[in-house]
């Protein structure tokens, strides 16, 4: 596989000067930085790690997007042009920020970037031994056509402007497993982390696996930070008094609710008659055994909506289990909550 999404010469924006609009033109150093990371891929890609290529020609392309003719003519590397931190700040060790860091904590592609592929590093220390690393490419600023590379609209720095940070829109580099049908992109603006494939959460990215296992450990803070918990259920509303039975006249004639040994909700008509029992009481179980809290409370309401409602704990402490009698079909139905 190719790691970077090639390009065409003979595409709309490679036209003479002067055959079309200045705005449809990329800045001649962009147009540089495309050029080059096309023309050394394949055979960068062939001789060397996913390392070895992102720092021989990604990294220069973007150094000669930003710098131009300083970085072609002066020394230093491509790092130095990138940013004036010192050599051993984090933000010259090549690799690009985590999403987390520059998009309020979300460990996930911010506004005008998306998935432009994946790489997977095996032996780290998280994710029980596999981690999966998402390139968040920035759309490209403004008019643009044809295929490869085109210029961000947020300049290349250190996340947050922070020496301590790692770089952030800067390489122009593209793996390409997500999204082809976006042929034209501006560089990686930041990195996604998750434990599971990406082509199992995003249906615009493929298989196709890429590895890289010297990302293996990369982590920053809001990586190792636990996201909040989720809300609290609400609490369970129990209406009218706290009763462990009720009796209420329902159709006509007295009812009593409770909840079984066994944890059913049970209902007791007195109605006599051929399928009553000895003392004239039919017996209804209105859900299976364990449905309810044993011993839990059950209340009632009468009318509201024309129907009765009838209301027990459920049996997992959280949730109330509520049937309705429908009077106009003369039947329990049970309520979803």
């Amino acid at each position: 596989m190719s790691g970077i999404e090639p390009g065409s010469d003979a595409g709309p924006d490679d036209a003479a000067p002067g055959t079309r609009p200045e705005s449809l033109r990329p800045s001649r150093s962009v147009a540089w930085a495309d050029w080059l990371v096309r023309r050394t891929g394949s055979f960068l890609e062939s001789r060397s790690s996913r390392r070895g290529f992102l720092v021989g020609s990604a990294v220069t392309g973007s150094a000669l997007a930003v710098a131009g003719v300083r970085f072609a003519t002066r020394p230093g590397s491509a790092y130095a042009a990138i940013t004036d931190c010192e050599p051993a700040a984090l933000c010259r060790d090549g690799y690009t920020e985590f999403c987390c860091v520059i998009n309020n904590g979300r460990n996930t592609c911010p506004e005008g970037a998306f998935a432009g592929g994946w790489w997977r590093a095996d032996y780290s220390v998280y994710c029980n031994g596999t981690r999966y690393y998402i390139d968040c490419h920035e759309a490209c600023c403004g008019p643009h056509r044809g295929t490869g590379f085109c210029q961000g609209c947020i300049a290349c720095q250190c996340a947050n402007g922070d020496c301590g940070n790692r770089k952030v829109y800067c390489s122009y580099f593209r793996y390409g497993q997500c999204y082809q049908e976006i042929a034209r992109v501006g560089p990686i603006a930041c990195r996604v982390v998750t434990c599971v494939p990406p082509y199992l959460t995003d249906p615009g990215c493929s298989p196709v696996a890429a590895v890289d296992n010297a990302t293996a450990d990369h982590v920053t803070g809001c990586l190792l930070t636990p996201p909040p918990p989720p809300p609290a259920p609400p609490p369970a509303r129990i209406r009218r008094k706290d009763r462990t039975v009720i009796q209420v006249m329902l159709y006509g004639t007295i009812s009593v609710f409770y909840v079984a040994d066994d944890g059913a909700l049970v209902q007791k008509a007195y109605s006599p008659g051929p399928t009553a029992d000895a003392n004239g009481w039919i017996t209804v179980r209105l859900t299976p055994a364990g449905r309810c809290k044993v011993g839990g409370t059950v209340d009632a309401q009468e009318g509201f909506m024309g129907n009765f409602h009838l209301f027990a704990q459920h049996s997992d402490g959280a949730r109330l289990v509520h049937m309705t009698w429908i009077y106009s079909q003369r039947r329990w139905v049970e309520q979803t909550h």
